[in-house]
């Protein structure tokens, strides 16, 4: 039910906007998640056209028992529906438009034209050279007889909130969220115009015509038919009540689907039906799209696969072929740390990304824990989860390829943010309010105090003995922290809105309240607004410099330069397809975390960054000055330099105790190659070329090693942490 969930949002906060906006403006694309759900799916001839997430999928299915994938290709936006028609595929996307792609080789499909006037865009059906697409504003009837120049020929706005269509003879059959059927002759398609309506009093959600009969999806009441004789007075016939999916109707029979479930009835009399088979040994996670042909049913999941199904023995229906593109990317929150991005994902556990080259990033671990994932956070290998009514997940992925769940720690309430600062995890913790646990044993950890907030705390930032608590309608309290076993609140400041998001840089918290209200905590004592930039549902905030990276669950990435920070201006922007919810960035680049379309990482072009900027989520390093004796308070190891090295490098690292310290360097299979000894250290900072670990890409042999990727662990007492590296000779 997340779209009708989305589109009951926008209809409150956007039905005054119904021009769709541009997608991008001095943001680049450098890479995204290519797999989602599957919204879209199509049979013609032997191949299977899967719309999975991003990516329309072409997967020949000759042979059942071995579908396999021939060729792809990959859109900026959410695939929600796909049509064949001859060569050509239909791709149409929720916010980017119709995409009009060249099949003929299915091993290799191309673009070759599109249609971006659309606004959450959900169906398209073609009937000779036109497309009727429908969309949150109606009907639009586009011209395809010249693929690579669509153009809109006529649109009707009399049915808003759209959300199934079908095409028979000269009408036009569309379901919508008014709860109704709305028929619509289109025997002149630059003049359409309503002449029938049923009011079905249920959430219709998908329409297939047969003859002088329509098969509606009814979330409320099941499958609906409708006896469509007379365009003009169409009549309810019956219903089958389950909790309905999807659903397709091919000769006599009406197959329908509900999360796990195969129902066919038999509807040879279109007035009634029979409910004959049933089978719900189907894997999967939860079934979204059906289709039948030559007796086997293909369905699609909310996970990115392909389940083949032969139906042709009704007394005995089973499952014969699958086919899985990779893992659910329902992408909630994101953390960037040196080589790899940290990813929770709402359905299934915490995915890390290899991001050492951002344009080819790929998945080296996964923990999966079964839950629904919200803030992460990242320190001394160790990655912290909030889960939705369980509390703090800790995974060791010291290992970044096998991450570990070593503990699951009860909250007593439902958490979101999370920050960890040396010993300690700080947690805002909904109606629990504000939480510190001691972490110094991530295996292990133990509540040190709490305190009420009076409100619900959503968010969180810790910079030195101050917590800043986005705290819901109280807006932002400040909290001071230098004795973690007495909190004590400062301050507080009241936002126009519903504080949840919070980033502290300078003299200035950055809170999100749906806009971004930037307050003033040179005293925190006496914090007060000096700044906002208004904006439709924003939700986290990351500052860089005069970059303040802010998510808005409908329009993506906004990028404010808030170098004037009295007068917040939009530099940039890229408006991801789904609903995202998190936001890290890292030497240069945004990974955003968008609920339905997953990761994506982009690159902000334009000129809010004149003043030199720290690397957010990488450790600053304090300096030393002759006056001031500053020890760390945290161990750190960073990311050697350079990477790739050829062949010398150094290795940086902080210790917070004087401890001895080694640094251990193997292969990629964990071979151990060199030892590097660097006996009793200080506490302190070891980070430039005079005091950093030195290593001269010799093995312990004294013979120089291969090109290739290593590892390096480092070993101080209880801290241990792996970091990769990169030869290249």
């Amino acid at each position: 039910m997340k779209v009708i969930v989305l589109l009951f949002f926008c209809f409150i906060f956007c039905v005054s906007s119904l021009e769709s906006l541009a997608n991008n403006q001095n943001v680049d694309m450098i890479w995204r998640d290519p797999y989602g759900q599957c919204e879209g799916l199509y049979i013609k001839d032997n191949y299977a056209y899967l719309g999975s997430g991003g990516s329309l999928l072409i997967i020949d299915v000759s042979d059942p028992t071995n579908p396999k994938k021939v060729g792809s290709i990959l859109t900026i936006g959410i695939i929600k529906d796909v049509q064949i028609v001859n060569s050509k595929a239909y791709v149409l996307t929720y916010d980017n438009g119709l995409y009009i792609m060249d099949v003929s080789d299915p091993a290799n499909p191309s673009e070759v034209g599109n249609f971006s006037k659309l606004q959450d865009a959900y169906g398209v059906q073609v009937a000779g050279d036109l497309a009727y697409v429908y969309d949150y504003t109606g009907l639009h009837i586009i011209d395809v007889s010249h693929p690579s120049s669509p153009k809109e020929i006529s649109t009707y706005t009399g049915i808003l909130a759209s959300f199934g269509i079908a095409v028979s003879g000269k009408y036009a059959y569309i379901t919508n969220l008014d709860l109704n059927l709305n028929i619509i002759d289109i025997s002149d398609p630059k003049k359409p115009r309503q002449v029938g309506l049923l009011v079905i009093k249920g959430e219709a959600a998908g329409i297939q015509v047969i003859g002088n009969y329509a098969y509606i999806r009814d979330y409320k009441n099941g499958l609906l038919a409708v006896d469509i004789t007379d365009p003009t007075s169409p009549t309810k016939l019956w219903n089958f009540s389950v909790g309905i999916r999807g659903f397709y109707v091919i000769g006599n029979y009406a197959y329908v689907t509900d999360y796990t479930t195969i129902y066919v009835l038999d509807i040879s009399n279109p007035k009634e039906f029979k409910k004959v088979a049933e089978y719900s040994n189907v894997l999967g996670i939860g079934i979204k799209k059906i289709c039948v042909s030559n007796g086997i049913a293909y369905l699609g999941y909310y996970s990115p696969e392909l389940h083949l199904v032969d139906i042709s023995d009704l007394a005995n229906i089973h499952e014969v072929g699958i086919y899985k593109a990779g893992r659910e990317n329902d992408a909630y929150g994101v953390y960037v740390v040196g080589d790899y991005a940290y990813v929770s994902d709402m359905g299934s556990g915490v995915r890390i990304m290899d991001i050492t080259d951002p344009g080819n990033s790929r998945e080296v671990g996964f923990c999966d824990t079964g839950r629904r994932g919200y803030s992460i956070y990242v320190n001394n290998g160790y990655v912290y989860v909030t889960e939705e009514g369980y509390g703090l997940d800790i995974i060791d992925a010291r290992i970044p390829e096998k991450p570990v769940l070593v503990n699951l720690y009860d909250t007593k309430s439902s958490p979101y943010g999370v920050k960890v600062i040396g010993n300690y995890a700080y947690i805002a913790n909904g109606q629990g309010g504000f939480l510190i646990l001691d972490v110094s044993n991530p295996k292990e950890p133990k509540k040190v105090s709490s305190y009420e907030t009076s409100d619900y705390a959503i968010d969180v930032y810790v910079v030195g003995k101050y917590a800043y608590i986005a705290n819901g309608e109280k807006g932002l309290v400040i909290i001071d922290v230098s004795d973690p076993k007495n909190p004590r609140k400062v301050s507080s400041c009241v936002t126009p809105q519903m504080a949840k998001g919070v980033y502290v840089a300078g003299n200035y918290a950055y809170v999100i309240d749906w806009s971004l209200q930037i307050i003033d905590i040179s005293d925190p004592k006496s914090p007060r607004i000096v700044g906002s930039h208004s904006m439709r549902i924003a939700d986290k905030v990351c500052v860089v410099g005069n970059c303040a990276y802010v998510i808005d669950n409908f329009d993506g990435l906004r990028v404010i330069d808030v170098s004037d920070p009295k007068n917040p201006t939009e530099a940039g922007y890229w408006d991801t397809p789904g609903y995202p919810t998190g936001i890290s960035v890292s030497k240069g680049y945004a990974y955003v975390a968008d609920w339905w379309g997953g990761l994506w990482i982009l690159k902000y072009t334009g000129d809010c960054k004149e003043k030199p900027i720290a690397v957010e989520n990488e450790p600053e390093i304090p300096k030393t000055t002759n006056s001031v004796s500053y020890y760390p308070e945290t161990d750190i190891l960073l990311q050697n330099y350079p990477n790739p090295c050829n062949p010398v490098t150094w290795i940086p690292y902080q210790i917070k105790d004087g401890i001895n310290v080694e640094i251990v360097i193997y292969t990629s299979t964990g071979q151990i190659i060199r030892n590097l000894e660097l006996g009793y250290k200080q506490p302190g900072f070891y980070t430039d070329e005079r005091k950093s670990a030195y290593w001269d890409g010799k093995d312990d042999k004294g013979e120089s090693v291969a090109s290739g990727v290593y590892f390096y662990t480092i070993k101080a007492g209880d801290f241990s942490f792996t970091r990769k590296m990169i030869v290249k000779r």
